[in-house]
């Protein structure tokens, strides 16, 4: 299961299905890979466009990692800029140690 925290103006923690997190975004193309994860252009179903998904693996087992996650996630969510994306939404499987942030 998946937990859904909600940014745009809502703060929610919902179970969120997998399948339904699959069902949402399609087409992955792979656009870069880095040291905490991997980043793919998808497209949300739900509003029709593409967005980017950023994909940080196993961030708990290791300290370090999941704070620098953290800390990116956060300083996303902060700055504020046209050529920075801005993300939307925030998705954590607590069983794989996944998190997923997608941007516009």
């Amino acid at each position: 299961m998946f937990t859904i925290l909600k940014m745009n103006n809502q703060d929610l923690d919902l179970e969120f299905p997998i399948v339904s997190l699959r069902n949402r975004y399609s087409n992955p193309i792979l656009i870069g890979e880095g040291s905490y994860g991997s980043v793919y252009k998808v497209y949300d179903r739900f509003k029709g466009i593409y967005v980017a998904a950023k994909i940080f693996k196993k961030i708990k087992s290791d300290r370090i990692r999941c704070k620098r996650a953290m800390r990116e996630v956060e300083l996303l969510f902060i700055l504020k800029h046209p050529y920075i994306v801005y993300p939307y939404d925030l998705y954590w499987d607590k069983d794989s140690e996944i998190l997923v942030v997608t941007m516009e």
